[in-house]
């Protein structure tokens, strides 16, 4: 990481979590990102791939399922954070300084997203895959929505202005990838493992440094792609137009409330109708996903305020806040750990070998959980187990001697 502070205020990963009146912090920011990082690592961490429930699996293609609103979540409140972050910051003056810290940070994120991916690469790629080292992933996109959306908010527009920021992201995302022929191809195909122009640019740009190749059409594609980054940049922006809200000190808490669950209901309704033209994607973060995802994190956060903030409904909440305010140095240390547990083997007791993960799986998990609930519920079982005793054990130590790792 970059910096480690151990002081009495929390820290939070990426950016600042805003001051909330009275008690000098929204508590619903760092439990929501923290249920956000929760979900992720849980489904990221099944014991058994073979055996998932529906939700906890990404849609194959066109659709949306619990897990795909996991990331854009994590986006969007990312984007709610820097709308006060950067308040502060720009009204005391120094973009030029400012600057430089987002360029610092952005690329601090990618370096962190690269090194995971060189460590999942060195010690588990399969000398016969035909997939390089893969360049994209979950924080190099984050990493750009970061950077994207700072320049938004270092320009000076305010939340009417990033909102036509978003809409033309959006609509020219879908006229992009719908209208714009496809070298070799014609008109975007947005079909399954169709050639679409953001598949086209990542087979261009990374090749086989990409996620999947598509045989149909002989392209690689990646679901953290360049042009799909375009959208995920809207997603960002959704969260740093929703700061304004609770920033406003003008606007009563209940009134606050009140404006996310409606615009949170009105962007789902939108992002449904928009997807009779662009369907739901998180491949290619279509822009009905963009509202529809957003939508939902509007609705989760209006009713992380109301609880937390206002009815001050907190006992559920430490663990979460504990993962939300050392997010990205969970989320990159539980990656570790996951490649260390597949690459290190263990006896198996009969004389052979196995990865430690799959001693863990089959020792404190399966072997009673699977009587009782079914492998569903074993696999999902040991992603709980695994992230509950990851938060105790590292989150917990961190967060009782106040050290919060910062980006």
């Amino acid at each position: 990481m970059s910096e480690i502070q151990q002081t009495a205020p929390v820290v939070p990963a990426v950016d600042s979590t805003p001051p909330a009146a009275g008690s000098g912090r929204l508590l619903s920011l760092d439990v929501f990102r923290g249920l956000t990082l929760a979900a992720m690592l849980i489904a990221n961490n099944p014991g058994d791939w073979k055996y998932k429930f529906p939700a906890f699996e990404h849609a194959e293609w066109h659709g949306c399922t619990f897990t795909d609103l996991i990331f854009p979540g994590f986006v969007f409140i990312m984007g709610v954070a820097m709308t006060f972050s950067f308040g502060r910051r720009l009204t005391e003056g120094g973009n030029g300084k400012l600057f430089m810290q987002v360029i610092r940070r952005t690329l601090i994120l990618i370096g962190l997203g690269m090194a995971l991916a060189g460590f999942s690469y060195l010690l588990l790629h399969k000398p016969d895959s035909p997939r390089a080292f893969r360049f994209p992933g979950v924080l190099q996109r984050i990493a750009l929505c970061y950077f994207f959306a700072s320049l938004v908010l270092m320009s000076g527009l305010r939340a009417r202005g990033q909102a036509v920021v978003v809409a033309i992201l959006l609509v020219g995302y879908h006229i992009v990838m719908k209208y714009v022929p496809v070298p070799g191809f014609g008109p975007g195909d947005l079909r399954p493992e169709g050639a679409n122009m953001a598949t086209w640019l990542d087979d261009r740009i990374f090749g086989n440094h990409a996620y999947k190749f598509f045989k149909d059409v002989k392209l690689w594609h990646d679901p953290e792609g360049l042009l799909s980054t375009i959208p995920a940049i809207a997603t960002a922006l959704l969260g740093t137009i929703t700061g304004y809200t609770l920033r406003n000190k003008e606007t009563g808490d209940h009134q606050k409330v009140s404006s996310l669950m409606v615009w949170g209901f009105a962007l789902v309704v939108v992002g449904l109708i928009w997807s009779y033209l662009f369907p739901l994607n998180k491949n290619l973060w279509s822009p009905s996903f963009v509202l529809f995802a957003g939508g939902w994190s509007l609705l989760g956060l209006g009713a992380s305020y109301w609880l937390l903030d206002i009815r001050q409904i907190t006992w559920w909440s430490k663990p979460f806040l504990i993962l939300g305010t050392n997010a990205i140095f969970t989320y990159f240390t539980v990656g570790i750990f996951t490649i260390l547990s597949i690459y290190l083997t263990v006896g198996d007791g009969a004389g052979g070998e196995i990865a430690i993960k799959t001693w863990l799986y089959k020792n404190l998990v399966e072997s009673w959980l699977l009587p009782l609930a079914g492998p569903n519920a074993a696999s999902l079982g040991y992603g709980i187990f695994y992230i509950a005793f990851f938060t105790l054990l590292v989150g917990m130590l961190l967060y009782r001697k106040r050290i919060f790792i910062k980006v």
